[in-house]
């Protein structure tokens, strides 16, 4: 199994460019920021045509911390809209709404969790399938947490996308508490453990874990098939959905593990090295702690990693888009704790 490490209704829109009443970005050289919150902006998803990006932020004036999901034209600017968890006006729990994937048909499916006020230890959740109309109706896919049937425990799920319109795939995966050594403090860490689909067309919707994926840290949608990488794993895979078939699409060796890897034609983007650290720990097993990384590009006709991110930046969930030549990713300054802001990156 494989861990990310989690760091600590509005807040502050992205910035707009010159006359505040532009709803245009940040201007600037790249990266260009796209958020500025007190708070965690995290987890950037595409819609499928590069028309906007769906986002997770948390509600820094709440001291809940709730998290919602955010809708951001694609160069940045005003948040166009914005989902809020409406169950807790009292703020008696901690309500999060995140991983939001758009569909190519304009369906959103995203991550519901729901626990103890000021924790993100969930004591249930959901994976949904709706609009970011705050009032919509939406459908339950999958009610979280549940027993897996690779024997893991699937209490949340990450990196949510789209197999066509009918089926979501996501990481399923644990939450627990634990520290890294006496007197660290403590962590909440997301334990990766399967790739898994959820068929839509069926009610309920089907559950299948894909083959061969355990200890899955990130998974990235293709045509028929899927991307994926493992923990404590310099390798970006892919399974040939229809076959079985598993080929090492790229490699990183020394530069160290991979994670949220993206392939839009032949360009592969992926976080890689950093902050980040594998190991055996007695309780857990397999443990991946995860702050953040260098983003790298290869270009899979000339393979050369070329690094993408400045060397004062962390990054997490990276996401390339078709058509318009950036990735948005998480990310933060390497001198402090990892409570990222969204970035683009400009690919050459």
């Amino acid at each position: 199994m494989v861990v990310v490490c989690l760091c600590a209704c509005s807040h502050p829109d992205a910035f707009p460019s010159g006359d505040p009443g532009d709803d245009g970005p940040f201007s600037g050289p790249p990266p260009q920021r796209l958020t500025l919150n007190p708070a965690v902006d995290q987890a950037p998803s595409w819609y499928p045509d590069g028309s906007a990006l769906l986002y997770a932020f948390d509600q820094a004036e709440r001291p809940d911390l709730d998290r919602c999901l955010g809708l951001l034209p694609a160069l940045g600017g005003t948040r166009q809209a914005e989902k809020c968890p409406i169950v807790d006006a009292g703020g008696d729990s901690t309500d999060v709404y995140e991983w939001a994937a758009a569909s190519a048909g304009g369906r959103v499916a995203w991550v519901e969790q729901h626990g103890p006020a000021g924790f993100r230890t969930p004591s249930s959740g959901a994976i949904a399938v709706g609009s970011l109309d705050p009032v919509a109706s939406l459908r339950v896919l999958r009610a979280l947490p549940y027993l897996a049937p690779s024997g893991a425990i699937h209490a949340t799920a990450t990196h949510l996308g789209w197999l066509g319109e009918d089926t979501v795939v996501y990481v399923g995966a644990d939450v627990v508490t634990s520290r890294a050594c006496q007197g660290c403090k403590l962590d909440t860490l997301v334990i990766g453990h399967d790739v898994v689909t959820l068929d839509l067309a069926t009610d309920p919707a089907t559950l299948a874990i894909v083959p061969g994926t355990a200890g899955a840290t990130s998974v990235w949608p293709g045509s028929g098939s899927i991307l994926y990488t493992l923990g404590g794993d310099s390798q970006v895979f892919r399974r040939q959905l229809a076959t079985g078939v598993v080929d090492t699409v790229f490699d990183f060796g020394g530069l160290g593990i991979a994670r949220d890897a993206g392939l839009i034609g032949s360009q592969l983007t992926a976080v890689v090295g950093g902050r980040v650290s594998f190991g055996i720990d007695p309780l857990l097993g397999p443990v991946q702690r995860d702050s953040g990384g260098t983003l790298y590009l290869v270009d899979l006709t000339s393979p050369t990693p070329t690094a993408l991110s400045p060397d004062n930046q962390l990054l997490r969930h990276a996401a390339p888009v078709a058509g318009r030549g950036v990735v948005a990713a998480e990310a933060t300054d390497t001198a402090g704790p990892f409570i990222p802001d969204l970035f683009l990156y400009t690919l050459p």
